[in-house]
Parts: structure tokens; C-alpha cells; sequence
């Protein structure tokens, strides 16, 4: 199972790869490369992770189905879906047994671990490929369609960082949020400045502003785990994995 994180990253990365100038060229590629790598080595642990956890839901529907409870078996059958369809949500449905949430928080734990892992050495790549592509400012000085090029591929490679979040105004564009007032409700940041169907701004690195209308609006504030939206003091919404990509 590969990263839901790394789908987007790739997505974003792809983008005009093959038109770009052919100094810069072999930079993406071997960036592009890298990483494949790291999300291949981390992918290989969220896999392992994945396969207990989803040998432990088997277990418990086997369980409760000789119990004969219909509604915790749908929960339980829900929760299966969900994992197999992508990536853990930050919360699941209070119903699900006890002994299941217990094994679905190491499996979490081990997921985030692998993200983490992901994401730490992404940050680190991010700044060798950024101090690579800055080498040919003085190139790009005279050559206007390398300058646009280069600066396209620094916004793809800051838009591709999806957590934990440091700065909304360079992140926030693209990530998936789920509700822990109503764990159904996920929306999306996208890129063209609107989240589901609303307008949104982000008038500092830690701040961003849903504007439901004209007369209304709502400001959320980044925590410090850069995972967590607040809104009036209190966490709103958590950072959600990228949906699957479509096979």
C-alpha cells in the first residue's frame, strides 16, 4: 500500500515534467525519483501494519457475528472498508469494540510513524532539489520561460508537503481535513481557494478563514501539532490522508 501522502506528491510533482528546460530536467527526474524510494521503504511498514490490523477486524465480525449484534457488525464492517479503501481517518465510529480501537490505535501509531518518516525525509530532499534549482537564478535572470519553470517546480514541491503543516499560506492548499464535531464531514482545501463549496483565505502562516458568505465567516487556527485546526479555542478539525488515487 503506498502513502496516500506520496499519490499527491507525485500528482502535483508530475505535472509539465516532461516540458521542462533541460538544465533543470535531470534535477526533477532524480528528484522525482528519490521520492519513489522513500515511499517505498515506508510503505513496506505501513503494509505490514495494515495486514495485522485487518487480520483483527476479521476477527472481531467473526466474533460478533456468532453474537448476532447487527449493528456493531456494521460498524466493524464500515471501519474494514474504510481502511482498505485508503488510509486511517484521525477519528472512527465510538462503537467500534474496545478491543478494536486498541489494536486500530497501534495500527495508527505505525502509520503516522511511517508519514512521519515520509515527511521528515522529504523536508530534508525539499531543500537539496530547492538549492539545486537556485543555482540557475542568474540563468533564469535572461530566460523567462526557465524562471516560470523553475518557480512552478518550487511551488509543486511546497505544495506536495501536506504534514505536519508549518505555514497554511504554503500548505494548506490541497489538504483533507475531517470534522471531530461530525467525523462524517471531510472537506477539502483546494488549490483555486475554495474548501467544499466555500470560499477560503488565509491571512497568516497559522490562520485561515472560511468565508460561509458574504456577511459570514470563521477563522481556524493551526495547532501546534500541525495537524489540528482550532476554532474558538478548541480542536475542529484534524489533517486527514489524501483520498486513494483512483485505479
Amino acid at each position: 500500500m503506498k502513502s496516500a501522502v506520496f499519490f499527491i506528491w507525485m500528482g502535483l510533482l508530475s505535472l509539465g515534467a516532461a516540458e521542462l528546460n533541460a538544465r533543470i530536467a535531470p534535477l526533477a527526474a532524480t528528484y522525482r525519483k528519490q521520492l519513489d524510494e522513500i515511499s517505498k521503504r515506508e510503505s513496506v511498514k505501513q503494509g505490514e501494519a495494515l495486514a495485522v490490523y485487518l487480520d483483527e477486524l476479521k476477527a472481531g465480525e467473526e466474533k460478533v457475528t456468532k453474537s448476532g449484534d447487527v449493528k456493531v457488525l456494521a460498524v466493524i464492517t464500515k471501519e474494514r472498508a474504510a481502511i482498505q479503501a485508503g488510509a486511517p481517518m484521525p477519528v472512527t465510529d465510538p462503537e467500534l469494540p474496545r478491543l478494536l480501537q486498541a489494536q486500530r490505535k497501534t495500527y495508527c501509531k505505525a502509520y503516522d510513524e511511517a508519514e512521519g518518516a515520509i515527511a521528515k525525509q522529504k523536508t530534508q530532499l525539499d531543500s537539496k532539489y530547492l538549492a539545486a534549482l537556485a543555482k540557475y537564478s542568474a540563468a533564469a535572470a535572461t530566460d523567462p520561460a526557465l524562471a516560470g519553470q523553475i518557480a512552478e517546480e518550487k511551488k509543486r514541491v511546497m505544495s506536495g508537503n501536506l504534514g505536519p503543516i508549518t505555514n497554511l499560506q504554503t500548505q494548506i492548499a490541497g489538504t483533507r481535513w475531517q470534522s471531530l464535531v461530525d467525523p462524517t464531514v471531510i472537506g477539502t482545501f483546494n488549490a483555486e481557494g475554495r474548501y467544499i463549496h466555500w470560499k477560503y483565505t488565509t491571512p497568516d502562516p497559522e490562520t485561515v478563514v472560511v468565508h460561509w458568505n458574504e456577511n459570514s465567516s470563521e477563522a481556524y487556527k493551526l495547532g501546534k501539532d500541525g495537524k489540528t485546526l482550532f476554532r474558538n479555542g478548541k480542536p475542529d478539525m484534524k489533517l486527514t490522508p489524501a483520498e486513494p488515487a483512483k485505479k
